[in-house]
């Protein structure tokens, strides 16, 4: 009967070394540790993903550092301070994104100048005054738009004059929106 019950386990330590990647992701789905210890350093991206879903913290601060960044949106998502300081400065924009979505106050600090929309974007969306005081004047009509969708008076009198059709129109219907709710 226990030899029954073992099998499972001999067979995920005979397959985690398996060539196919699937076959190891699946391995590295289960989450056994001792899996999972060699899989951080799978030579596939979507082995090292299936790893870095466990938010293990030794498999993290080896993923940090990882070359796909679908790798390090993961670990960005997990939030976690040591990390965010490493990702801040990643060269891929979805991860900047992810980190300014912590809104800690020293990454919004550098990222509301991203070069990238989409992590300004996400700055704005931290609704800090500071920050859209600085985006109401974006180059790009999403940050602006994203500006004007925090419903901050002081933005929403610039934005209702935008260059951008859109943008004008959600300030608008800010503005609009904030006026019903004084007056109820």
């Amino acid at each position: 009967m226990s030899t029954k019950t073992n099998k499972p386990v001999k067979d995920l330590a005979i397959l985690v070394k398996h060539e196919n990647e699937v076959v190891r992701a699946a391995v590295a789905t289960v989450g056994r540790d001792e899996d999972l210890d060699i899989l951080v350093h799978d030579k596939d991206s979507d082995v090292r993903e299936e790893v870095a879903k466990h938010k293990r913290d030794k498999d993290l601060d080896i993923l940090v550092y990882d070359k796909n960044s679908r790798i390090c949106c993961i670990v960005a998502n997990q939030g976690r301070d040591k990390d965010l300081d490493i990702l801040i400065h990643h060269k891929d924009e979805e991860v900047r994104a992810a980190v300014a979505r912590h809104g800690r106050p020293q990454d919004l600090d550098i990222l509301v100048h991203d070069n990238d929309w989409l992590v300004r974007y996400h700055v704005a969306k931290q609704k800090r005054y500071k920050d859209l005081d600085i985006l109401v004047h974006d180059k790009d009509s999403d940050v602006r738009m994203a500006v004007a969708e925090q419903g901050r008076q002081q933005n929403l009198d610039i934005l209702i004059h935008d260059e951008d059709p859109y943008v004008r129109e959600v300030a608008i219907a800010m503005f609009e929106k904030l006026k019903t709710e004084r007056i109820n």
